[in-house]
């Protein structure tokens, strides 16, 4: 799971444990099958990931569009808020 944020780009295969990068999981992890995992960039930084599994059939392209498209509105909604609290603070320290 590492890799998606490390490499900064989308997996999705039909079996995760049998994916060239899978190290496995932790003894009380539960098992996934088919896994889409998309990062939610902020500017060029990773900032997080988002993690669909086990979906009866496996992930299709457009599921990939579609959750891709989900993670640029999220990167853009957190840039957002990052700017208006630094706007927020610049206007304190303004104030004082």
């Amino acid at each position: 799971l590492g890799l998606i944020s490390a490499a900064g780009r989308t997996i999705r295969t039909d079996d995760l444990a049998a994916h060239p990068d899978s190290s496995g999981f932790p003894a009380d992890h539960p098992p996934m099958g088919s896994f889409l995992g998309v990062p939610i960039r902020v500017g060029d930084n990773v900032f997080g990931n988002l993690y669909l599994t086990d979906k009866e059939g496996g992930f299709t392209e457009e599921d990939e569009i579609l959750i891709e498209f989900l993670a640029v509105t999220a990167g853009s909604a957190v840039s957002t808020l990052r700017l208006q609290d630094r706007l927020r603070r610049a206007a304190l320290l303004e104030d004082r």
